[in-house]
């Protein structure tokens, strides 16, 4: 359960005490993907549990609560091309918004 959330003053105060849709579904590989429309906070969500600077946040998951400083050991946050490359595979195994293996053909 996400019970916190907050970097500055971009989230609304409600973000600080979440009570209800405060939670992520994960596949039975443990990945989940935040969808959405450009401008209502993916980049901003994914900056806090990247327990980036600046930032606050609380989870409660399987008996353990974790924070801003330790949030990283709970989450991997794949939000750009760079940290991709930090899972075993290849990028042409992950569907993230991009048609990767058709602008690989386009380079070759």
């Amino acid at each position: 359960m996400i019970r916190k959330l907050k970097k500055g003053n971009i989230l609304k105060e409600e973000f600080e005490d979440l009570i209800t849709h405060n939670s992520l579904s994960f596949s039975k590989q443990g990945i989940s993907i935040v969808y959405a429309p450009n401008g209502v906070g993916k980049t901003t969500i994914s900056r806090i549990f990247n327990g980036e600077a600046g930032t606050e946040v609380i989870v409660d998951f399987d008996g353990k609560t974790y924070n801003s400083s330790d949030v990283k050991e709970l989450f991997h946050v794949i939000n750009d091309q760079i940290s991709r490359n930090v899972i075993s595979g290849t990028t042409d195994e992950y569907v993230l918004g991009e048609n990767i293996e058709n602008e690989r053909k386009k380079i070759r």
